[in-house]
């Protein structure tokens, strides 16, 4: 949050940023003074999107100590980050420190020193490792010897319920045992951590098939402390030089570009600009003046390496680097390429809300609305609103197919109007863009006609193809709709026939004629379809397509709008892909094996799909007690 000079008053992190944004503003929130006082000088909120709940408690923690915001009244202290240290010497110890500054190897951080604490426990009995604080050296010529027993006894109780090879009996193979297990956790520490959660797993599985579900329980919280202890920040422990990242790209007529800072492995700045393109200017030479002025000043902080998306063709700007010491570094896979796609995330989320934001602040309004109808060929209504709907396809390799429709009324978005469509038409797995814009539209159309709700016109996300697609799909509707009956017929009025040649559907109903005679008369609205490469606009009655000038109020309207039903999209496939693997019961079913779930999910579609299936092609993939397994479980 920052006050009109521009500064920083607050640093917060959420997952929920409605709600976390809309307390401090609902009037309901019993704010104390120091926050009332906070939310009167807030002129402005910056966001900046991470991809866990991890990486935000990271960052919100290097924020605050790095700006020392007014209003932070936590981790303003010099109380680092907790770590994982592994200590050097004859017999390692794994603990939880808030220090650098000794000897030995450091993981993570992480900003919960409770949650790190649990975890550990369950490491360190997955790995045998010593939780003792016991001292060891090593003495010249007799081998290792204890220098502090710490209140203890050796070997203490972990030796005998076996969660520790008791190095402290100082045995030869006690040591080397306890060696390895450290080696193991040293290894899971560094991220290769599949073979731990593959065992986990297995024995989580194999103790439900043997119907022990307290033990199944408690090693799936085991495995759910385990993950969490192994999420991966994205520079955590993978960049270990001073580096910097940016990208830039080009909307609206604008240049946006992100810019962001890793230092000893954490991520400790991210910054996001915009700047208008002179014609003279091209995204290149707007990048390289922007980190030309960064690293230019007296105080700047300079990198090792500066990591880019591609190159800059700009020779002073590039010797100007040579100069600095700073080189350049163009990766494609691992962890520095997942640094500039977070990063670049962030700018297209920066671009799309200032494309809103302006279509909000400039209230393009309805003149720019009738402009955009009368460049593409449509005559604008003399009165009442121009509300546009836009449609977008979103899926995961064919599977969670969904579409989005998002609308803009004079202009301005309508979120009460925003719907979200589950594609029911294609089989699971199979990818077809046009089939589901048909599917969208045809349902689209048939929920207008029975109420007489269209928008003046629909828009497309895509080229011809969906564009024909969602004609058909249109077409579909209105010959269920007015299947046999031309007095129907005269109630749908688009300035063409819209039933000559139109098969009538065998499985719809005709309405009745007291039915059709309540319908009001409905005009079906105009159709077009907006192409991301160009961003050119493709309708029926063109030959070819219409392009609005770059940086026109028309575009940036349009392709904000377009955008948006893009984002909405894409969060609503997440979501639907999150909550049906949640639902997948089956794995933790005894006698469900990877084969028959398999099977058994490709008959069904879908865990709720599984009641819809007859009892006779249940019996060709299930044997009995699976069936009644099913049954007990309230999932037949």
């Amino acid at each position: 949050m920052k006050d009109a000079s521009g500064k920083v008053i607050y640093v917060g992190k959420s997952v929920n940023l409605k709600s976390r944004v809309g307390s401090y503003f609902s009037g309901k929130s019993s704010l104390g003074p120091a926050k009332r006082q906070m939310v009167e000088r807030i002129a402005d909120i910056e966001i900046v999107e991470t991809r866990t709940e991890t990486e935000a408690l990271v960052l919100e923690t290097n924020l605050i100590k790095e700006i020392r915001p007014k209003y932070n009244v936590l981790m303003k202290d010099d109380k680092d980050l907790a770590y994982v240290r592994i200590s050097p010497g004859p017999v390692s110890a794994v603990e939880k420190t808030r220090v650098r500054g000794k000897e030995g190897r450091y993981f993570w951080p992480y900003p919960s020193g409770s949650g790190i604490s649990a975890c550990l426990e369950h490491v360190r009995r997955l790995f045998r490792v010593r939780s003792c604080r016991m001292e060891f050296e090593n003495v010249r010529g007799a081998g290792v010897r204890i220098v502090s027993k710490a209140g203890r006894t050796p070997p203490c109780m972990d030796y005998y319920i076996g969660i520790c090879p008791a190095p402290c009996l100082l045995k030869e193979e006690c040591l080397d045992a306890h060696a390895e297990n450290v080696a193991k956790l040293e290894r899971f520490l560094s991220w290769e951590r599949s073979e731990v959660i593959e065992s986990l797993e297995s024995e989580m599985k194999e103790r439900a098939r043997n119907l022990e579900f307290e033990e199944a329980q408690k090693i799936k919280e085991r495995l759910v402390s385990v993950r969490m202890l192994s999420e991966r920040q994205i520079a955590r422990n993978s960049i270990q030089e001073k580096a910097d990242a940016f990208v830039a790209l080009e909307k609206n007529g604008r240049t946006f570009a992100g810019f962001c800072r890793i230092r000893d492995t954490e991520l400790r700045s991210l910054s996001r600009h915009s700047a208008e393109n002179p014609l003279e200017e091209g995204t290149d030479e707007i990048s390289a003046e922007f980190l030309a002025d960064i690293y230019a000043r007296e105080d700047a902080d300079l990198p090792d390496v500066l990591f880019l998306e591609r190159e800059i063709d700009d020779p002073a700007f590039l010797e100007f680097l040579r100069q600095k010491g700073v080189r350049l570094e163009f990766p494609k896979i691992g962890p520095k390429a997942e640094l500039l796609g977070f990063l670049r995330a962030n700018v297209a989320g920066y671009a799309l809300r200032d494309g809103m934001e302006k279509i909000a602040k400039k209230a393009f309004g309805r003149p720019v609305m009738a402009s955009i109808l009368g460049n593409l060929g449509f005559e604008a209504p003399q009165k009442g609103e121009i509300e546009f709907e836009c449609y977008d396809i979103s899926h995961t390799d064919g599977h969670f197919t969904v579409a989005s429709r998002v609308v803009t009324t004079n202009g301005k978005a309508n979120p009460a109007k925003y719907r979200k469509y589950k594609i029911r038409s294609l089989t699971e797995g199979k990818i077809d863009d046009f089939a589901s814009m048909r599917e969208v539209l045809y349902r689209r159309t048939l929920e207008g006609l029975e109420s007489g709700n269209f928008p003046t016109m629909f828009l497309i996300d895509g080229g011809k193809g969906q564009l024909s697609s969602a004609r058909e799909g249109i077409e579909r509707a209105v010959a269920e709709w007015t299947d046999g009956r031309a007095d129907l017929r005269s109630k749908v009025s688009a300035g063409r026939d819209w039933t000559s040649g139109i098969e009538s559907a065998e499985s719809a109903r005709g309405p009745t004629e007291k039915e059709a005679s309540a319908r009001p008369s409905v005009r079906l609205p105009f159709l077009a379809s907006l192409a991301k490469r160009e961003e050119e606009i493709f309708t029926e009655s063109r030959e070819g397509s219409v392009k609005f000038p770059k940086g026109s109020a028309e575009l940036a309207a349009i392709v904000s709008l377009r955008d948006e039903a893009h984002r909405f999209a894409i969060t609503f496939n997440r979501k639907t892909r999150s909550k049906e693997m949640r639902k997948n019961v089956l794995e933790e079913l005894p006698w469900f094996w990877p084969v028959t779930r398999k099977k058994l999910l490709s008959a069904a579609g879908s865990i709720e799909g599984i009641r819809e299936l007859d009892r006779s092609e249940l019996q060709k993939i299930l044997n009995k007690t699976q069936i009644e397994i099913l049954e007990s479980h309230a999932l037949l």
